[in-house]
């Protein structure tokens, strides 16, 4: 389609309307603009973050046109934007006195009063923006969306984002803003809906396909994320997060060379990153190259010695190598960084098992297990190492709290069955052995393994046939 000549008239006067105002800024010189002229420049000033220049520009349109509602308007704007609320506010309710019909200070005034926490408020100043809003609904609707969003109210960003997408299928800032929000809310399938509907619209949105990655990435639909990040980087090779995230996908998707590959390419552009280097020694370590994962975690580890990960990794590796002290040192480094890390804690209690520190060990399941309680794992290794210590009781206690949280796993019913058996507590055994058998009668074998002694018991044995086929 041919550009209508209008269109190309204006935006050349705006061109120019812009380089003489920026050579009036460089001489010191006033000269005279017209309102129209001055809110092109401001607009273009604002279209590109410069809001400090948007400012000054402002300051000195209103000097030649004191009285005009659009300059202050866009002070007003700009008042919001440099986090000047209260003066924001105030000004915009004076203009709104001379001219109460403007939907874009009721925008302005709505924004401000939900910065201020004044929800009410802003939901009545944005019910008058959209009374007074009449080619340009879907604008209105979305720009009261996005100032939820701002704000962090995702919810109700959605509401007004969607109404926005209904009044006009093919506003792009709205399916864009909807697709973020349903990301950031945990509807990853919504998310993925309106990114494709926006790319439908905008196929060269390299921002969009990077976000499409990231969910598809979170969905471990590895295949459809790779894909994406691949689509934006066609769009932009120099896309240094995409080369990350597709490296880490690869990563994720057990394909560790090609993880390799992408993190050299990101390096193109940031040779000096710890993140990079700890993700090499990921990958080595994966591909089970310990020398050159060593290297990478060191590298790593010089850029960084805050990374509570890198400490951990090396701790894992190190005890992979069979050197326990040294293991045991990284460990120790990365929960004293991260304290509050589960996975962390677990690791330093497994370096601690292997030598015998049981007191460390046991303070280290104990913080583990309080911080993460809803890892199974965890709770397992805890208790499988009271038991190997001949603390029956305390890993019968372990196994019951961990019932609190996995209550439906059959697995600890007949854990707690093998060490009731060991005790003589038959009946509490039964008792246990009955609740793992309504739960998943499959999962029965785990008692023989904890307890094989048990195959000799009559009792056990009958209760058993009457849930399984076992003779």
């Amino acid at each position: 389609m041919n550009k209508d000549p209008r269109d190309f008239n204006e935006d050349q006067e705006e061109q120019s309307s812009l380089e003489r105002y920026e050579k009036m800024i460089r001489s010191g010189k006033l000269i005279y603009f017209d309102v129209y002229q001055l809110e092109h420049i401001i607009d273009n000033f604002l279209d590109e973050g410069n809001i400090t220049a948007a400012e000054q520009a402002v300051k000195m349109g209103l000097k030649i046109h004191p009285n005009s509602i659009v300059l202050q308007s866009k002070k007003c704007n700009i008042l919001l934007n440099l986090g000047q609320i209260n003066e924001a506010l105030e000004l915009v309710n004076s203009v709104l006195k001379i001219e109460d019909s403007n939907y874009e200070l009721y925008l302005i005034k709505g924004s401000s009063l939900l910065l201020l926490g004044r929800m009410k408020n802003a939901e009545e100043a944005f019910n008058k923006a959209l009374f007074y809003s009449s080619d340009n609904l879907d604008e209105t609707l979305f720009n009261i969306g996005f100032a939820f969003e701002q704000t962090g109210n995702l919810k109700k960003a959605v509401k007004y984002l969607k109404d926005a997408y209904i009044e006009n299928p093919e506003n792009e800032s709205a399916i864009y803003e909807l697709a973020y929000c349903y990301e950031k809310l945990d509807s990853p399938k919504k998310g993925i809906e309106f990114y494709n509907k926006f790319l439908d619209l905008d196929p060269f949105s390299e921002s969009a396909w990077f976000n499409l990655g990231i969910i598809h990435s979170r969905l471990k639909q590895y295949k459809k994320s790779i894909e994406s990040y691949e689509f934006a980087l066609a769009l932009n090779d120099e896309f240094q997060s995409a080369w990350f995230n597709l490296a880490h996908t690869y990563y994720l998707w057990d394909k560790a060379e090609k993880a390799i590959d992408a993190l050299h390419q990101y390096q193109k552009f940031d040779e000096q990153n710890d993140e990079v280097y700890s993700m090499l020694g990921d990958c080595y370590f994966k591909l089970e190259n310990q020398n050159k994962a060593l290297h990478y975690y060191q590298k790593a580890l010089k850029l960084n010695k805050a990374n509570g990960r890198l400490w951990y990794n090396l701790g894992m590796l190190l005890d992979k190598k069979n050197d326990l002290s040294g293991s045991l040192k990284h460990h120790s480094q990365a929960v004293k960084l991260e304290d509050e890390n589960g996975e962390f804690w677990m690791g330093y209690a497994g370096i601690c098992s292997k030598l015998d520190y049981f007191n460390e060990a046991i303070e280290a399941y104990d913080k583990s297990v309080e911080l993460v309680p809803t890892e199974f794992s965890n709770w397992l290794d805890y208790a499988n190492y009271v038991y190997k210590k001949g603390m029956i009781l305390k890993a019968i206690s372990i196994l019951e709290t961990a019932n609190i949280y996995f209550p439906d796993n059959a697995v600890l019913d007949f854990m707690l069955c093998a060490f009731n058996l060991e005790l003589g507590e038959e009946t509490i055994a039964i008792k246990n052995l009955e609740e793992g058998l309504t739960k998943d009668s499959k999962q029965f074998n785990t008692l023989f393994e904890c307890y094989p002694e048990a195959k000799n018991n009559k009792n056990i044995l009958d209760k058993l046939k009457t849930f399984t086929k076992i003779k």
